[in-house]
């Protein structure tokens, strides 16, 4: 691949982070945390038993080592946005849920998420967003087999 389509690439992939900055910049919460928040949110859709996310499951899902990820879960839990707790039965295993000061600020930032995907699709159009969405899916299937081969 030559070098300014590199470059392209890489400011187009930069581009995405600036539009999730753009809707969460309002939320008063670091980027890195407001991340897993997101992440505990959609893994809290799937628990359907509502016990909480265990921990590893969170790292897996960021990428992001397992003493980062207590880092910014102990940082969310101190400002009241999750709760921790330990399993009596296996006290190894951790679980956290979103508390409602975790909950108010997601809801805020799909509203925020909502107001500028409303602009951006009178913009562009659907067709574009569409078109985006599957190269978009086609590239990170790519970087997750990359990084599965890896470890």
């Amino acid at each position: 691949m030559e070098r300014l389509l590199k470059d392209q690439f890489i400011r187009t992939l930069l581009g995405s982070k600036k539009m999730l900055m753009l809707i969460t910049a309002k939320a008063g919460v670091p980027f890195a945390e407001i991340a897993i928040l997101m992440h505990i949110h959609h893994l809290t859709i799937k628990d359907t038993e509502n016990l909480g996310i265990c921990v590893t499951g969170i790292k897996d899902q960021t990428h992001i080592s397992l003493p980062a990820v207590s880092r910014q879960l102990s940082s969310l839990e101190q400002k009241g946005l999750i709760e921790r707790k330990t399993m009596p039965k296996d006290r190894r295993m951790t679980l956290v849920t979103l508390t409602p000061a975790g909950e108010k600020i997601i809801d805020r930032i799909i509203e925020q998420r909502d107001l500028h995907m409303e602009k951006l699709g009178a913009q562009v159009g659907e067709e574009y967003i569409r078109k985006y969405i599957e190269m978009s899916g086609a590239i990170m299937n790519c970087l997750e087999d990359s990084a599965i081969k890896e470890e």
